[in-house]
């Protein structure tokens, strides 16, 4: 009987050749990409452990003692406000038995463990080990300065957090490429995040994105959610400078005509909505009145945690009707994003089949095929 999909350590090499070849011709991702637990182990090593990840917002932490908790492909993270009010990431992890430091979000003066209560500088500096008798006194070669928290690389870009777990990879300024410059009209900084919602979805990260980077499937699963007649166009913006795919569209379900248009933008920006692919895990929709993102954070093979935000101008935020036309606006999306939510296990459930094989790519899934190409790229450094 043939092996599971779920099961296979390794795609085979003429599937993964397959799927590397030029749109027209090639295939889709081998089951094993999606279904196996070495497979993802293999994406957190060379993808989430190496890449720049986006983990968040600027406005999650504001004030200094601000900070909010994450899980980056099972690595515990902790992002925080300084007293310097400048924005720092730790694992979160106590340097004394390993207990998770904080959970969630909050504000505090310093950061202590719930276990035997260390307790570290909002700057990492391990403070205290509390204790009657004392209980690191006679320890040997024990000294308090050399177990602060272990810091973790973090930079901003456009109100964005980032982090990254490698020494080795590139500033974030020079890795963004050209995509600072091209959005800069939009002044993603200068926004307000209004609304954040989080699922928990039984599938893998990629079928979800895929699901997002693609329209083909908007008049089936969304017929509710659209109009047949009005269905809108989508167009593969050429790839600049950078780490990331695009798609272009005058019309979307995302759109709202209600909310003012942003200023500063011109030509295309300002009559249509672009949805990005920030390698590996950001999504974003540049809208002419407002940003929305998805961040992609995996938990295993078969699930992963989906983070959406929608951000605004602040002047947006007081326009008249905002408040309804936004209620309304989100009232649609949670419609999408459940028809999405229900659709993608599905996807997930038969790909995991013995009997599945590779299909092709549609004409409307260009950016499907390069996020396929980006990871048989990473994973197995071709």
């Amino acid at each position: 009987m043939a092996a599971s999909n779920a099961l296979l350590r390794e795609p085979p090499e003429w599937q993964v050749q397959a799927a590397q070849r030029p749109l027209a011709e090639a295939a889709t991702l081998p089951a094993a990409c999606y279904t196996s637990e070495e497979w993802y182990a293999r994406e957190v090593a060379q993808i989430f452990h190496r890449e720049w990840i986006c983990v968040g917002r600027t406005d999650q932490a504001v004030e200094p003692g601000d900070y909010f908790t994450m899980t980056l492909a099972n690595e515990p993270i902790l992002i925080v406000r300084d007293r310097d009010s400048g924005l720092r990431a730790y694992s979160n992890v106590c340097r004394h038995r390993g207990c998770l430091i904080a959970s969630g979000s909050g504000n505090a003066k310093t950061l202590q463990c719930p276990y035997h209560r260390w307790t570290y500088a909002l700057s990492g500096e391990l403070l205290a080990t509390p204790g009657r008798p004392h209980p690191m006194q006679e320890l040997l070669h024990f000294r308090q300065e050399d177990y602060g928290l272990v810091p973790i690389r973090l930079a901003c870009w456009g109100g964005f957090v980032f982090v990254n777990l490698s020494d080795t990879a590139p500033p974030l300024h020079q890795w963004l490429g050209d995509l600072p410059s091209w959005m800069d009209a939009y002044d993603f900084a200068a926004m307000a995040t209004l609304r954040r919602v989080s699922h928990i979805v039984d599938c893998n990260w990629k079928v979800f994105l895929e699901n997002s980077m693609e329209a083909y499937h908007v008049p089936f699963v969304h017929q509710r959610q659209v109009d047949p007649a009005r269905l809108p166009v989508w167009s593969v913006e050429q790839p600049g400078n950078g780490p990331y795919g695009a798609l272009y569209s005058k019309d979307s379900l995302l759109v709202s005509p209600v909310f003012p248009t942003i200023p500063a933008l011109r030509g295309k920006s300002s009559e249509g909505l672009f949805h990005l692919w920030l390698q590996p895990n950001l999504q974003i929709v540049a809208t002419p009145a407002y940003m929305s993102f998805r961040q992609y954070l995996p938990r295993a093979a078969g699930s992963f945690e989906l983070s959406c935000g929608w951000c605004f101008p602040p002047a947006t935020l007081d326009a008249p009707g905002f408040a309804d036309a936004a209620g309304a606006m989100f009232e649609r999306s949670d419609a999408v994003m459940q028809e999405d939510i229900e659709i993608c296990p599905q996807v997930q459930a038969g790909l995991g089949s013995s009997l599945y094989r590779p299909g092709r790519y549609a004409t409307q899934e260009a950016i499907l095929h390069q996020i396929g190409r980006y990871v048989l790229g990473k994973v197995l450094g071709h």
